[in-house]
């Protein structure tokens, strides 16, 4: 039920910015997009990864140190790592197939580069979610090797 939570509230979060986009003066989001968003949400990948990976070997030491099963813990972050990678790659193609943006002022005539915008901000907010979720079960683990 969290999960839908935060996926609403990551639409509705998504094309509030989108909006403010199409209203306000400027054209920051549209350029992030283009030429921003792929390095940053590489680089949070890769920092989870990194994260994952260290978060996995204390999750072996404390298993054998303790003779603890974490398998709530590793499912956890083995799906979080899928989902963060399966969301590069679909946001990846959906900046790469996003139609141009059309010269006229009309929302009609461009919603598709506004719902594709949307889509990204979506799924980057989710990404966020998941790396807080990563960081929650870090806490939870070191809250239970601590109880041991």
């Amino acid at each position: 039920m969290r999960l839908l939570g935060f996926i609403f509230v990551s639409i509705i979060f998504s094309v509030s910015v989108t909006a403010a986009d199409y209203f306000l003066p400027g054209s920051y989001l549209g350029t992030f997009l283009d030429e921003h968003f792929i390095e940053t949400f590489a680089a949070l990948v890769g920092f989870n990864i990194a994260a994952v990976i260290f978060l996995i070997g204390q999750v072996m030491v404390l298993e054998e140190m303790y003779k603890l099963y974490f398998d709530a813990t590793r499912k956890e972050i083995k799906h979080n790592s899928y989902f963060l990678l399966s969301a590069f790659v679909i946001s990846l193609l959906l900046l790469v197939f996003r139609p141009d943006f059309l010269v006229t002022e009309s929302f009609v005539s461009n919603i598709s580069f506004y719902t594709i915008n949307a889509l990204v901000i979506s799924i980057f907010s989710l990404a966020i979610f998941a790396i807080f979720e990563i960081l929650h079960a870090v806490f939870k683990l070191s809250k239970g090797a601590k109880k041991n």
